[in-house]
């Protein structure tokens, strides 16, 4: 598998009209690039997209 530098980000695609790349828009690049904060703002992404039943 190929490996990505600690600068890449994942963009997906929900088919909602590019939500994620406008939240990226909004929000900038911060905590995205930093590696430290990246699971955390990854699963903040995500979880403001899809509700995930408990």
């Amino acid at each position: 598998m190929e490996e990505f530098p600690e600068t890449s980000f994942i963009a997906l695609c929900d088919g909602k009209e590019n939500n994620y790349h406008t939240y990226i828009k909004e929000q900038g690049f911060k905590g995205f690039i930093n590696k430290l904060n990246f699971i955390k703002d990854f699963k903040a992404v995500l979880d403001s997209f899809v509700l995930i039943p408990e």
